[in-house]
């Protein structure tokens, strides 16, 4: 008879404790979260329908790679542990912002006289999809994950 009460009591207990649903990370804060290193880079030529990832055909010294977001609208592109060639510098900073109801990402460098305006199809904790569109026809798409 005491057993049902302890069971109640202990119910009631795991009930109240249940955690309460996490807000949503927004974009900004996915995107600052962690570092991205380039994991694929699909590309399809003007009027082809195959798709070619290059990534495989970068060199090692590319693959390690990174980008760094910071909330103050800057992104430092870095060369990891291993540089292309010794002259490289180890790190860069840009702009980046989000446009159109955050449905794309803008890199600048300004000074550079660059701009980017990617479009954005996948921004999760661990995944940046970019899509962006070739000078000369065709698509690009970059795939990114955290780390």
């Amino acid at each position: 008879m005491k057993i049902l009460p302890i069971f109640c009591v202990l119910a009631l207990a795991l009930v109240a404790c249940k955690k309460e649903d996490e807000k949503p990370m927004s974009k900004t804060e996915l995107l600052t979260a962690k570092n991205w290193r380039l994991t694929a880079d699909k590309r399809t030529s003007n009027g082809q329908t195959t798709t070619v990832d290059v990534y495989p055909s970068l060199p090692d010294c590319a693959k390690d790679d990174y980008y760094k977001y910071s909330t103050n609208n800057k992104a430092e592109l870095n060369a990891g542990a291993f540089k292309c060639s010794s002259s490289q510098a180890q790190s860069y900073v840009i702009n980046w912002n989000f446009s159109s109801d955050e449905t794309k990402l803008v890199t600048s460098d300004p000074s550079a006289g660059w701009s980017v305006n990617s479009e954005i199809l996948e921004l999760t904790a661990s995944t940046l999809r970019l899509k962006n569109n070739q000078s000369g026809g065709g698509t690009q798409e970059l795939t990114f994950t955290a780390f």
